[in-house]
């Protein structure tokens, strides 16, 4: 694929990125939202490379944040959603790049639900739901209420969203590949 058609592609990705985060259904609070934008940020990132997929994770939290804003003021959600964007793609590319099989995609999708959701939680402990908390003038949470609120809220939440991620990406891209495998020699290096 020459580096034009590249280009479209990516951008076409982005763009897609941008209309599914208007489908974000809100899950165990009303700032935890399933953003199917992730869809196509990880198949970019397997077609073209992890800088590909944190270039689509980007664009699409700072063009979000400029089309909906901030209940906040500060992009503290779209840093969040960027972040465990990025912590979910970086495992699912290095482990599918690696076996390079459908049972390796299942393997990646697993390993990067449970390296975001690990990561996510520590982030949210001491950064994410700190700084939210402030933003919006709440009480801070004790030990045991964010350590119950980790357990029941964001744990399952990003849990839940990696799956989602995961089966979509399952079903779609194995057919994106094989497509963009058949695009005229006229596009190709």
């Amino acid at each position: 694929m020459n580096r034009t058609s590249k280009l479209v592609m990516i951008g076409m990705l982005s763009a897609l990125s941008v209309l599914l985060m208007f489908i974000n259904p809100p899950v165990f609070a009303d700032f935890l939202k399933l953003d199917l934008g992730d869809i196509p940020a990880l198949i970019g990132t397997l077609l073209f490379g992890p800088l590909t997929g944190i270039a689509i994770e980007f664009l699409k939290n700072v063009i979000d944040f400029f089309i909906k804003g901030s209940p906040t003021g500060i992009p503290i959600g779209h840093i969040a959603n960027f972040t465990a964007g990025v912590l979910f793609l970086l495992p699912v590319y290095f482990i599918y790049k690696k076996f390079n099989t459908n049972k390796g995609l299942i393997v990646a999708c697993v390993v990067g639900t449970l390296a975001m959701t690990a990561f996510m939680v520590f982030l949210n402990y001491t950064y994410f739901l700190p700084a939210y908390a402030k933003a919006q003038g709440f009480d801070p949470m004790d030990m045991g209420e964010l350590f119950s609120y980790m357990a029941g809220t964001i744990i399952p939440f990003n849990l839940l969203k990696g799956a989602i991620d995961s089966v979509v990406l399952y079903l779609l891209y194995p057919r994106l590949k094989s497509a963009v495998k058949r695009l005229p020699k006229s596009m190709a290096k």
